[in-house]
């Protein structure tokens, strides 16, 4: 990854400080704490381009013991942007999303495939004539009518607030 005994150390400090960041900056829910559609989508993204890298470096002085914790969380977070995609593949518009400027949720969905790494799976309940998919996700929803109109329901904050919320 990084040459010599110096760059392996590196290396292996820079693993520990992402997985540390990850159990920080995730819900159990699988959402990013900063609760927008597109940072989520991008954090996630990163983090596969990481998994990427590492998978294979265990040689290198990384600690192979932290994979299967990583894993788990981006496989949450895969499930949470899954639930946050619309039918058009994009995620939602909200929360400083630019849905245009971000790859589709399917090409994240794929990148994470081919690394062995599937989303967990939302669970579905019905409601009505409605399906409504959540991953318990502290009051955030997406519910579907027969017709396919999607509608993405926010009553309640995710997880621990964000710091600086408090003083809005």
């Amino acid at each position: 990854l990084l040459g010599g005994g110096s760059g392996r150390y590196l290396a292996a400090r820079g693993w520990r400080g992402l997985c540390a960041e990850v159990e920080r900056q995730f819900t159990p829910d699988g959402l990013h704490t900063e609760r927008a559609p597109g940072y989520h989508l991008q954090v996630v993204l990163d983090l596969l381009a990481c998994a990427a890298v590492v998978r294979d470096r265990w040689a290198d002085g990384l600690d192979s013991q932290l994979y299967p914790r990583f894993a788990e969380h981006v496989r949450r977070a895969l499930g949470a942007l899954d639930v946050l995609a619309h039918e058009d593949g994009r995620v939602a518009a909200f929360g400083d999303s630019a849905p245009v400027s971000l790859c589709s949720v399917e090409a994240v969905l794929d990148f994470a495939r081919t690394l062995g790494l599937d989303p967990a799976p939302p669970a579905a309940l019905s409601v009505g004539a409605w399906t409504r998919s959540t991953l318990d996700l502290g009051g955030f929803s997406r519910v579907v009518d027969p017709s396919g109109l999607e509608v993405f329901l926010n009553h309640s904050p995710f997880g621990a607030p964000d710091p600086r919320e408090r003083s809005l």
